[in-house]
């Protein structure tokens, strides 16, 4: 899927990417997409919704507070820890532009609440393990951010992001731009990790 990164055909219009994005290293996010993927391999494992998105939870008053439903549980199984948190966090930001700007500014304490779930569960794993199980899910929609200029216009991609950010063509290519922009450093943190990780 993210192949064309690689592809010298498209050398040109990821340089375009970069030059409106302000964004380095945008053609090598393939070599660190598949250190992430490495990584995350050897992360341990807990059970995962594995489709933990915002249509899929719900969240209701009842008479002992509030309760956090999620359905379609058709994917469960085991994950990194942390993938599913990261899953909740990316479905934000590839919606609109006001839930991409919401997530760029809660994702921290999205994670942190997580953690401290994890922890009040029995949970003991270390921060930067947890982290990188979180932001692996996130850098599949970064990732894809910078594969979707290389595609056209009536790819499946393309028209599903297009009508999630409600913009074609021109304003389409600087959406893309500005949301790699957002979240580019979260892909780059999840390269770090992998490296202090090993």
């Amino acid at each position: 899927m993210f192949d064309p990164l690689a592809d010298s055909e498209n050398e040109t219009v990821i340089a375009e990417l970069t030059r409106r994005s302000g964004v380095n290293g945008i053609d090598n996010m393939l070599d660190g997409f598949t250190d992430i993927v490495t990584s995350i391999a050897k992360l341990p494992r807990c059970v995962n919704h594995n489709d933990f998105h915002s249509l899929n939870v719900f969240f209701r008053y009842e008479k002992q507070g509030p309760v956090t439903y999620a359905i379609d549980w058709a994917s469960i199984g085991l994950g990194p820890v942390g993938y599913d948190c990261g899953t909740l966090a990316a479905s934000g930001i590839i919606r609109s532009e006001n839930e991409a700007r919401l997530i760029a500014e809660i994702e921290g304490h999205m994670f942190t609440e997580y953690l401290a779930r994890l922890s009040e569960a029995g949970y003991r794993h270390e921060r930067d393990v947890v982290r990188l199980g979180y932001l692996s899910s996130i850098a599949v929609f970064i990732t894809g951010y910078a594969v979707a200029v290389t595609m056209t216009p009536e790819a499946p991609a393309v028209k599903r992001y297009s009508g999630w950010f409600g913009v074609e063509g021109d304003e389409f290519f600087d959406e893309l731009a500005l949301r790699l922009r957002t979240f580019k450093p979260l892909f780059d943190e999840a390269v770090s990790l992998t490296r202090k990780l090993g």
